[in-house]
């Protein structure tokens, strides 16, 4: 809980302000920096229960680590959520909305994002191998260092995107679009249906062979 009594408020206050580098509070510190977010804490029997109860509004939740492996969450609303190490793997999350969310460190091999709505999310470490994501918008999301490859991204939209070091290799992006983006080491050998017509990219990126505009 909160910190109530005067006492307390001024020990939050001073460990506020002196952090980790009180060695005799380290126990404090780690409560606030872990359990004073503001987010709820969701256990993953309570999000599946009330899923199946018909409840589809997930969004400003602590969903850290939280393993989700081959569930049906279509239609989920995870905006803001907090899915940092989440382990996602075969899940169904088709036309979900998980705009301003942060997915750093999460796997999501195979799963599902069919047009699902994940604009301004943080998504920083994540592996997408192998995922169905057609017609997702990722309009305006930081990726870096995420693995894409084999994946179906036709339709994407990358547009205003940050790429960096990210790996497409025998991804799908037909009819992807990338305005306004900028890649940075990026890797699209053997990527198929590539456009980057109206997208800005470095020396480091690696194209695919023969790569000479728009629609190869």
């Amino acid at each position: 809980p909160p910190p109530t009594t005067s006492l307390e408020v001024k020990k939050y206050i001073y460990l506020s302000i002196l952090g980790r580098f009180i060695q005799p509070f380290g126990a404090e510190v780690t409560y606030l920096h872990n359990n004073w977010s503001g987010m709820k804490r969701v256990s993953v029997k309570e999000l599946v229960d009330r899923y199946q109860k018909g409840d589809r509004d997930f969004s400003g939740l602590d969903l850290r680590e939280i393993d989700l492996f081959d569930c049906n969450l279509q239609n989920i609303d995870l905006r803001g959520s907090d899915l940092r190490g989440a382990y996602l793997c075969y899940a169904n999350l088709s036309q979900s909305n998980l705009n301003d969310a942060n997915l750093s460190e999460a796997d999501l091999s195979s799963v599902s994002l069919q047009s699902a709505q994940i604009q301004n999310a943080k998504i920083h470490g994540c592996s997408f191998h192998r995922a169905s994501m057609y017609a997702a918008d990722l309009q305006g999301t930081s990726l870096v260092e995420c693995d894409f490859q084999v994946s179906d991204l036709r339709q994407v939209n990358f547009s205003r995107t940050q790429l960096k070091r990210i790996n497409f290799r025998h991804a799908n992006l037909s009819q992807a679009t990338f305005i306004d983006s900028l890649l940075i080491n990026c890797d699209l050998r053997r990527a198929k249906g590539l456009d980057l017509n109206r997208a800005e990219f470095d020396g480091s990126t690696i194209l695919p062979s023969g790569y000479t505009g728009k629609n190869e």
